[in-house]
């Protein structure tokens, strides 16, 4: 089998229908064998790796009597890859489990293992290799069936392929079932519609039964109408559907909804099956006839409900309209489940997702301002999907989400009824304020809540225009700004309110700023904390859009507590209250705690105000973002989209606080108007005169350029004018000005026009009597300046533990400037500013760092890019600072493109330029002339055109076991061009050092196993030689004794109990306590879950029962010292404290502080919460020798409690007592003489004591009637030659550096092997022909006679059989000759050398052949010797 063929894809079938097991093959393993026993792909909230993520994972299980090394062994997602992902020597104990996290991480460290791939929930093959027998041990083949979250899938009872609710990762499978019933399948899909017409729900499963609702409730087996035919969909209408099959999980509830405009416009104010009433007052769902029949917006109702995205929620009726029941009522704190629908009316395209919905604004959500509420979507897998993942806010925003607002505005909107000017206020009404404020920030590089106008739909419902929008929490900042969710705190509004983490580094910015910031000391400590250019900008953002309902509340921030430069970043929120009065000045906020503070704390610093001044500049002037028409632009952009979107609003709550309704055609016109004419205009210097009288814009006006920033053409002259001073500028990217005011060495003083070549960065101040203008900076790139940057050479498609690498290479005879270079496409990756690429030189990016730098060591690396190449074809871009495209190039994987370069360890190389035209033909390319690619430099073929070969032998491992010999798969990986003058590649495995025995399995195969005898590092080497190339690698192996697991505890163990509810102190903690009058019973123990042993009381009133149930359990410990860690495991619900020799060693779900016997549990545990195993560590110091006592008390979260649980399980790990080696007895052995024997000694060691920690072994003659010469007396396994026959006695010796252990094998060497011999190699006829089968006769005439031949093991009528010197070669320093010869099995070979033809002759070498013969070499000094002899001992 070829075990490395990446380009042969495997044959895989994902079948959608719920009855696959069925169709699913899976391979068993051989009796005893490990196997794949259960994995979870799918895996959203259940065991998390060292990394505090959740990824996938296998779990192989050994049920056989004796511990396996996995050394050799595989998982793969790819049959036509066996090899994808290689197990360390790691010994899987008998009955015993291991959990691989399928990850995508790739890691072997024996205390962590993740594979170099993940799991496809969509369904996909799997397979567990044993390499060596080139075998799938265990398969899923063609693919495993689609998997759900958080359900796994492994062997059920009798071995049976089943899904498990509760995944045992690391334990014994549970009940299982047998699969899911098909999604229901609707036609035609969700959307708009202006005819009837009958849906179809169809579903792949046999015999499954489909049940339907109409009215937004869930479908289940016994609810919903059964579907016999097409439904009839006459007007807008929720059709939710799900099909069922007895023995079968019910597939998912689906959702579509149909909807009619036409109909939607007529939505009366009283639709059947809807409140009449919403919190006391008439409910009001009509869209106002006011509008729809105004000849004005006549049949514009129906256009503007198509002119946006609908978001559709669907959900039961009650759930969100319902008094005392739905969220509607209830506002805040509730949260339903509902279906979501986005569905885009100009492509009809939709797309849905389950989760749960609430309804959220503060206090507004009283009423005080108007009965349409803002909503939160969330995503859990408690409500269905764990997030939404779509770009619907397109390519520069996130495309997950766990959060979403559906925003209704409470301010400046038709419907306000607030307190605030309410008529003003209302005419206002624009519902783009909020996201303008973002857009913002977006747009100057800040990070605020991406969002899109919607049409909501409850229930059928329509409820009006939203803006849906991102929500700045832990999530959001993860997505934006790297890390993971755990990694941030968050606050919004208020220092005391979190979102998440905690406000411990939000305290400590307050700290910080409460200090003499004049300092720089101090002001520096804040800048470690606060990202104070982006700071600066959001505070920009809120003083031009005037948003006076700020700083004292409404806002977001998030600190990266877990990056060692991680800042404070503040991002906009609930800026409603905007845009209102063009001389609205909130520059003099100061709200302690907040931005404002902040602010005005930092504005003590002369640096933070000129810095401050430097953002204004850079925003208010050269067509910045709050320039007059820039900010104009973007508003205009936001209301475009709306345009035609609000004459449904109008209809829906325009009428909502008078009778007459606000409409698009008067007031909205006339707020748009307002802005465009008046605000816009003027308030960018409004705002500038307000900054200017807090001394935070200088008063000295910033120099002005002749042009700009851009493209250029090649000797353009730049001109700098400033009203008053001097201009200083400079060209390499630094301040003119540097910090406390001093000029800047590298600045020049303008004098004349200043040349632009290549891409140049100018920045430029005026100075006037010591004063500084703002900082004027422009980004200039010259057309065609980069085109001398070449994509050099690509490795596309590496093999296995070879580096994905992209080079760039600067052709020309000037250095390039690349700041701000990007690759915009195929790639991702920015160049820093200031990156300059000398000319001829290289640049060279990876995907991986660790992995590049360890196979390039000497190789600078430029940076980490994101995303992948392709290993098909893909498209790379190169775009300039200015994000116009330079250099555009295609590459593929198929023919004429070069072959080799595809996932055959070469590169794809550029031609050079004499010889290379398009980069997008592959005429332009070729493949590396080394094998792996030579990044950083010009790649050269050798003088031959034979490329040296490569030989990898594979990452540094550490093993773990308990017992040697232990069997190490070397997996070593060796490529060669296959030049046709050195077509051949010869292999050899060697072990430096030497000093513990080892036995290969094959010494020439780049995959073999190799027996050890001993701890330690063991370095092995992997040499390969083409014939003019010879190349090596090492592997590092380190073998280390694990420690022995010791149980103290096991769970279902029997516990003394008390269950009375009696007040018992402290003292029932202590080791010497008397607990003989307890009761005793064996876990798990409880009540209230049918599933314990032993039933404990709580009292005789429900209603008041036992808070705290005591639990103690003695354990003996001999040897306290030898316990190197110990484990606990405790199952208990609701919480519990566990205690070990009275000292506490931990506390599950129980607060800070004492505890006593009516504290209450944190939470009410519930689901796997209750009934799994939590697992802490315990320090094993805290055991003494003897008696120890481990003692729980476990408490009820109120005393209503439904139930209560409780087990418990103690392990360790320490050292044992010294076992002596265990040698097997020998059968006795008959051989024909003089033939060699095979001698196999079975020996084993628990490889204790640790020094030496390995086995000295020996044979030994101990009798027989003539010599024995062994091949190798050190070694179990060898060969042995008799000089007489009879009957000879051979001892073997194991010796562990304590103990010895021997035994003795009985060998009678028999009878005439040459005769025997000499019969399978001749006739009857020709046995009777001395001349041709004499001892002496040579009938091949190959110079070796026929015992010659018998003793060599060659073939006496083949002349190309024979003992002969093949070649002989010097090394590269003329100091050592390598000799090259054929050997069979079980043979000792052995080198002569001599200064003479005719001797004398002494030894050279010596060695053994390989099991099954095969090409060998032995190295000599060059020394005097010119002649050699190779001879093979017939005897002693």
């Amino acid at each position: 089998m070829k075990w490395f063929s990446p380009r042969l894809p495997a044959n895989r079938c994902v079948c959608e229908t719920g009855l696959l097991l069925g169709l699913l093959t899976f391979a068993w393993p051989a009796f005893g064998e490990p196997r794949i026993n259960e994995f979870l792909a799918a895996n959203n909230r259940g065991l998390a790796d060292g990394d505090g993520e959740v990824p996938d994972w296998i779990e192989i299980y050994n049920p056989g009597a004796k511990a396996v090394s996995l050394g050799g062994w595989a998982l793969s997602d790819d049959a036509a890859a066996p090899d994808k992902w290689l197990f360390p020597d790691i010994a899987l104990g008998p009955r015993k489990y291991l959990v691989v996290f399928a990850s995508g991480k790739d890691r072997a460290d024996a205390t962590e293992l993740h594979t170099n791939f993940k799991l496809n929930g969509g369904g996909e093959y799997l397979g567990f290799f044993k390499l060596d027998e080139a075998k799938a041990v265990s398969e899923f083949s063609p693919a495993y069936p689609r998997q759900r979250q958080d359900i796994s899938f492994g062997h059920g009872a009798g071995g049976r392929l089943q899904f498990f609710d509760k995944p045992t990762p690391g334990r014994t499978n549970g009940s299982g079932f047998g699969g899911f019933v098909a999604d229901t399948k609707f036609k035609p899909n969700r959307g708009f519609f202006d005819k009837p017409f009958r849906a179809t729900l169809t579903a792949a499963t046999a015999g499954a039964t489909i049940r339907y609702t109409l009215d937004g409730s869930k479908p289940t087996a016994t609810k919903g109408k059964v579907y016999a035919e097409p439904i009839a969909i006459e007007t807008t209408t929720t059709l939710r559907a799900a099909a069922f099959k007895p023995g079968l999980r019910a597939s998912n509830v689906d959702t579509h909804t149909y909807l009619f405009a036409e109909h939607i416009a007529q939505q009366p104010a009283r639709p059947a099956g809807f409140p009449s009433k919403w919190n006391g007052h008439s409910a009001d769902y009509e869209m106002d006839p006011d509008v729809v029949n105004d000849p004005k917006y006549k049949g514009r109702v129906a256009k503007a409900l198509k002119s946006i995205p609908t978001l559709s929620l669907v959900l039961n009726r009650d759930d969100f309209f319902k008094t005392g029941q739905g969220i509607y009522p209830q506002s805040e704190g509730v949260e339903k489940a509902t279906s979501m629908e986005l569905i885009y009316p100009e492509t009809g395209e939709g797309i849905q997702s389950d989760g749960s919905v609430q309804i959220v604004g503060g206090s507004s959500t009283r009423r005080w301002k108007t009965d349409k509420l803002s909503m939160r979507l969330k995503f859990t897998s408690r409500f269905g999907d764990t997030s939404f993942r779509h770009p619907i806010f397109g390519g520069e925003a996130t495309d997950r989400f766990d959060t979403l607002i559906i925003d209704a505005r409470l301010a400046n909107v038709w419907s306000y009824g607030g307190g605030v000017e309410p008529p003003n206020q209302r005419a206002r009404g624009q519902y783009v304020r909020d996201q303008y404020t973002a857009d913002l920030q977006n747009q100057m590089g800040g990070h605020a809540p991406h969002g899109f106008p919607v049409h909501v739909y409850v229930c059928g419902i329509y409820w009006g225009l939203h803006m849906l929008h991102e929500r700045p929490d832990e999530h959001f900042a993860a997505a934006y700004l790297g890390g993971s969710k755990e990694d941030y705190d968050v606050m919004k509004h208020r220092r005391a309110t979190v979102v998440s983490g905690s406000s411990r580094s939000y305290n400590a910015l307050i700290s910080a700023t409460s200090k003499n910031l004049s300092s720089d000391a101090a002001y520096a400590d804040v800048r470690s904390q606060l990202n104070v250019a982006g700071f600066i900008d959001y505070l920009l953002t809120n003083y031009y859009t005037g948003n006076f309902d700020w700083s004292h509340q409404n806002w977001y921030a998030s600190f990266n507590r877990n990056a060692p430069d991680g800042v404070w970043r503040f991002h906009n929120w609930d800026t409603e209250h905007n845009l209102e009065r063009v001389n609205e000045n909130v520059t003099n906020r100061n709200n302690a705690a907040s931005p404002t503070g902040f602010h005005h704390q930092l504005r003590k610093n002369a640096e933070y105000r000129v810095l401050f001044g430097d953002r204004v500049h850079r925003h208010f002037f050269n067509n910045g973002i709050m320039t007059p028409a820039r900010a104009a632009e973007s508003y205009l952009a936001r209301l475009d989209v709306v345009d035609e979107a609000v004459v449904a609003e109008s209809a829906r709550w325009g009428d909502s606080r008078r009778p007459k309704p606000f409409t698009r055609d008067k007031e909205w016109l006339a707020e748009k108007n307002r802005l465009l004419k008046q605000y816009f205009p003027q308030r960018t210097g409004i705002v500038l005169k307000q900054l200017r009288s807090h001394k935070l814009y200088p008063s000295l006006d910033a120099p002005t350029f002749s042009r700009h920033g851009g493209a250029l053409d090649e000797g353009f002259l730049l001109t700098l004018t400033a009203p008053k001073g001097d201009i200083h500028y400079t060209l390499d990217g630094t301040d003119p000005r540097l910090s406390g005011g001093a000029l800047n060495g590298t600045a020049k003083r303008y004098s004349s026009a200043v040349g632009i070549a290549g891409t140049m960065r100018v920045k430029a101040r005026a100075r006037s009597q010591g004063e500084w203008s703002a900082l004027t900076e422009a980004l200039f790139v010259v057309e065609g300046s980069l085109d001398a940057l070449r994509v050099t050479e690509l490795m596309y498609h590496p093999l296995r533990g070879q580096a994905e690498f992209v080079e760039v290479k600067n052709t020309g005879d000037t250095s390039l400037d690349l700041s701000g270079v990007t690759f915009s496409e195929g790639i991702r990756f920015t160049f820093a500013e200031g990156f300059q690429l000398p000319p001829g030189a290289h640049v060279v990016l990876a995907i991986d760092a660790a992995v590049f730098t360890d196979q390039f060591p000497g190789v600078a690396l430029g940076g980490v890019y994101d995303g992948r190449l392709s290993n098909g074809s893909e498209k790379l871009v190169l775009s300039d600072s200015l994000a116009k495209p330079f250099l555009s190039l295609t590459y593929s994987d198929q023919p004429p493109w070069p072959s080799r370069a595809d996932g055959q360890g070469f590169s794809l190389v550029a031609k050079p330029l004499g010889q290379a035209g398009d980069p997008n033909l592959p005429t332009s390319w070729r493949p590396s002339a080394t094998f792996g690619g030579s990044p950083g430099r010009d790649d050269r073929p050798s003088e031959t055109g034979n490329a040296p070969p490569y030989a990898a032998a594979g990452p540094d491992r550490v093993i773990e076991t308990d017992s040697i010999p232990i069997a190490v798969h070397l997996s070593g990986v060796v490529r060669d061009d296959a030049h046709p003058k050195f077509p051949s590649v010869r292999l050899e495995w060697s072990l430096n050092g030497n000093y513990v025995p080892v036995q290969f399995a094959t010494v020439d195969t780049a995959k073999t196993n190799a027996t050890l005898f001993g701890l330690g590092q063991h370095t092995f080497r992997l040499t390969a030689n083409d014939g003019e190339h010879t190349v090596s690698d090492t592997v590092t192996i380190e073998i280390r004794r694990v420690a022995a697991e010791r149980t103290f505890i096991a769970a279902g163990s029997e516990w003394r109990y008390l269950d009375n509810g009696s007040n018992q102190g402290t003292k029932w903690r202590a080791r010497l306590f008397t607990d003989d009058k307890w009761k005793t019973g064996p876990a798990q123990l409880g009540y209230g879950d049918n599933d314990e042993k032993t039933k404990l009381s709580f009292g005789g009133d429900s209603s008041n029962k036992h808070v705290t149930t005591f639990f103690r359990h003695a354990f003996e410990v001999a040897d306290p010292a030898g316990v190197t860690s110990l484990e606990g495991a405790l199952l208990r619900d609701d919480g519990a404290v566990v205690y070990l020799n009275r000292r506490e060693v931990t506390r599950s779900n129980m607060p800070q502080g004492s505890i006593g016997y009516t504290t209450f549990a944190s939470t009410t545990a519930g689901g796997d919460d209750e009934s799994a195993f939590h697992s802490f560590a315990i320090d094993p110091a805290l055991l003494v020798k003897g008696k120890n006592v481990i003692a729980v008390e476990v408490h009820q979260a109120n005393r209503t409690s439904s139930d209560i649980s409780f087990d418990f399980a103690l392990s360790g790990k320490g050292s044992a007592a010294n076992q002596p080696p265990a040698v097997q007895p020998f059968a006795e052995l008959t051989v024909a003489w003089p033939s060699a024997v095979r001698l196999v000694a079975k020996v084993s060691d628990d490889a204790l004591p640790v020094d030496p920690g390995r086995l000295a072994m020996r044979w030994n003659v101990q009798s027989g009637p003539g010599n024995i010469t062994l091949a190798d007396d050190s070694l179990p396994v060898t060969t042995a030659w008799f000089s007489k026959p009879g009957r000879y006695v051979i001892g073997f010796s194991a010796y562990d550096g304590q103990t010895v252990a021997n035994e003795e094998l009985v060998v009678h060497a028999n009878g005439d092997a040459f005769a025997a011999w000499q019969r399978v190699h001749f006739s009857a006829a020709e046995l009777g022909q001395p001349k041709i089968s004499a001892p002496s006769a040579d009938p091949d005439r190959d110079g070796m006679g026929n015992l010659a031949e018998y003793i060599a093991g060659t073939r006496p009528r083949n002349a190309q059989s024979r003992l002969a010197i093949e070649s002989i070669e010097m090394d590269a320093a003329g100091e050592g000759l390598t000799v090259h010869f054929r050997t069979t099995p079980q043979r000792r070979y052995r080198l002569l050398k001599s200064p003479t033809v005719i001797g004398p002759w002494e030894p050279a070498g010596a060695l053994n052949s390989p099991p099954n013969g095969g090409p060998a070499t032995l190295v000599v000094p060059l020394g005097q010797a010119q002649f050699f002899q190779l001879e093979i001992p017939a005897g002693p």
